[in-house]
């Protein structure tokens, strides 16, 4: 009889840690996809600035007359 409730505490755990690792896999999935967005943002912005310093750089800082 204690043999038999032991295996049903046992089993309770393995079923309370099974349901938590998948919640925790679905977490890490979410956070990962969170991240991959995140990382395309900031490259998509790293490229728009590089690409507004360039024409900045064009209208602004044009080479001065070179002297004779």
């Amino acid at each position: 009889e204690d043999q038999q409730a032991a295996n049903r505490e046992l089993m309770e755990a393995n079923t309370r840690l099974e349901g938590e690792l998948k919640m925790l896999s679905v977490n890490y999935e979410a956070a990962r996809n969170e991240l991959d967005a995140f990382k395309k943002a900031l490259h998509d912005i790293r490229s728009e600035a590089t690409q507004t310093s360039g024409r900045v750089r064009q209208r602004y800082f044009k080479p001065a007359p070179a002297k004779a």
